[in-house]
């Protein structure tokens, strides 16, 4: 896909992906970070064609996995 400097353009570009097999899958390795959360939210905005989606996310400071995803990523 293609990432723009400027929210003006990103709203306006659609992301092209291309999927191995024809599979309409992802892994997404590294979402808790700031970028992570961007690609991540620009996928599952832009690519309907979309079936799964797997992330990966190390636990971390206390956190299981599971913690860390629902409160870096999912809330």
């Amino acid at each position: 896909f293609t990432a723009y400097a400027s929210r003006r353009h990103a709203a306006r570009e659609r992301v092209a992906v291309k999927f191995i097999n024809n599979q309409p899958q992802v892994l997404m390795i590294g979402s808790s970070g700031f970028v992570g959360k961007c690609v991540l939210e620009k996928l599952l905005r832009d690519v309907p064609e979309l079936k799964r989606m797997y992330v990966m996310v190390r636990g971390s400071k206390g956190q299981t996995p599971q913690e860390r995803f629902t409160n870096h990523i999912a809330g």
